[in-house]
C-alpha cells in the first residue's frame, strides 16, 4: 500500500485547493464492492472537572499543560489532540 498526499492536486496547491473534489455520484462510481466505512467516536478514558478561583490560576494551568484556554473553552484533550494529523493523506493499494 502506497501513501499518496493530495491526490489530483494542481502543482503547488495547498490546503483545501489541494484536496481531491468528488461529487457523491462520482464517489459512488469508485466505491463499488467496497465495505461500508463507519468512524467510531473516540471516547475519553477519564473525564475530570477542574475548577479555578481566578484568571491567574487558569493562565498558570494553561501554561503547565501547554494549551490555550479561553473563557469559551469547555473541554480539552490531554495531550493536545492533533485534529489535522492525517489531513490530506490518502492510501491507494493499486499503485
Amino acid at each position: 500500500m502506497k501513501q499518496i498526499n493530495n491526490i489530483n492536486a494542481p502543482k503547488g496547491a495547498k490546503g483545501k485547493k489541494a484536496m481531491a473534489k468528488f461529487t457523491k455520484e462520482e464517489a459512488k462510481k469508485h466505491w463499488v464492492d467496497m465495505p461500508e466505512f463507519k468512524q467510531e467516536k473516540k471516547e475519553e478514558f477519564q473525564k475530570i472537572i477542574v475548577r479555578f478561583d481566578c484568571l491567574k490560576d487558569v493562565e498558570e494551568f494553561a501554561e503547565i499543560i501547554g494549551q490555550k484556554l479561553t473563557s469559551k473553552t469547555k473541554s480539552i484533550w490531554f495531550p493536545k489532540l492533533d485534529r489535522h494529523k492525517n489531513k490530506g493523506v490518502y492510501y491507494d493499494n493499486e499503485i
